[in-house]
């Protein structure tokens, strides 16, 4: 691997918008994606994250959240996109945060 690749974040919600747990299969398929892409993945998924935003209407809007990390050798927007879409449908998300950040290894 290079000496400079990114580290990319995916943000997915624990549960839905009316509150239903997504089951653990639907986080197995994704894990395994990322996996064969990228030859590895770290999950934060014991500690879960805790999101907050303020929605159109101004009101206040929390969800926990599970946080997959994949290192990759270059950043394919188009990839990232598409795949931003898949797991917007799985996950019934309006948007789901993946962010990307230039890491050197050392």
């Amino acid at each position: 691997m290079p000496a400079t690749v990114y580290l990319v974040e995916i943000f997915l919600p624990i549960a839905d918008a009316a509150g239903v747990a997504f089951p653990r299969e639907t986080y197995a398929g994704v894990r395994r994606q990322l996996v064969e892409r990228f030859e590895g993945l770290t999950a934060w998924s014991r500690a879960l994250a805790e999101g907050v935003w303020v929605d159109e209407t101004g009101r206040a809007v929390r969800d926990e959240l599970i946080v997959y990390e994949v290192m990759a050798p270059v950043l394919d927007a188009a990839w990232w996109k598409e795949f931003r879409g898949h797991l917007e449908r799985i996950f019934r998300q309006r948007q789901v945060l993946i962010r990307a950040h230039p890491v050197r290894q050392l």
